[in-house]
């Protein structure tokens, strides 16, 4: 494979990343009639509310990389890194944490870039087309049956995979202590 073309590991974490997102993107869809009803009653809560679902996956995604190592270090020892230690304990570390925000910057920024290549090829945007296919209404496209959000989404994970290679070149030079 040429050195500019992702390895496969960056194609399923591209693939299994974006999933997940827009996965909790439209499952919040449905926490939405509850959020509502809560501003109702609490008006200045719709900036807390606001932070906890912007962040949230950071929080989902650092927890689903502790436990998903913390299964391989115990049913596949040998695919552990040599040098590393164990994951241990219920609660993410530092590396964990890390991984879930980087995925969470880059859905976001592989969102921007599908939605902004999409926009060159569409005809002229009105209010009505960028907010039905912009990259935050998933549920709305999925739900009024759109084909264009299966061209969005492939572009997605096609960005997230090149970012994903890109951390795993920089991870492979700082492994090797070249700069």
């Amino acid at each position: 494979m040429q050195n500019w073309f992702p390895l496969p590991r960056s194609w399923v974490i591209a693939i299994v990343v974006v999933l997940l997102m827009a996965g909790c993107q439209h499952l919040s869809g449905y926490l939405w009639w509850l959020i509502s009803w809560l501003i109702n009653f609490f008006p200045k809560f719709i900036y807390i509310f606001y932070l906890l679902i912007t962040f949230s996956p950071i929080v989902l995604i650092a927890f689903l990389h502790h436990w998903l190592h913390q299964l391989l270090d115990q049913f596949f020892p040998e695919s552990q890194l040599p040098g590393s230690e164990p994951v241990q304990g219920s609660f993410p570390s530092l590396i964990s944490w890390w991984e879930g925000f980087y995925s969470w910057v880059v859905n976001h920024l592989s969102a921007i870039l599908s939605w902004a290549l999409l926009g060159l090829f569409l005809p002229f945007p009105t209010q009505v087309s960028i907010m039905q296919f912009s990259p935050w209404s998933l549920s709305y496209l999925l739900n009024r049956g759109q084909p264009l959000w299966l061209v969005s989404l492939s572009l997605q994970i096609v960005f997230a995979a090149y970012f994903y290679e890109f951390e795993y070149a920089v991870q492979r030079r700082w492994v090797m202590g070249r700069e």
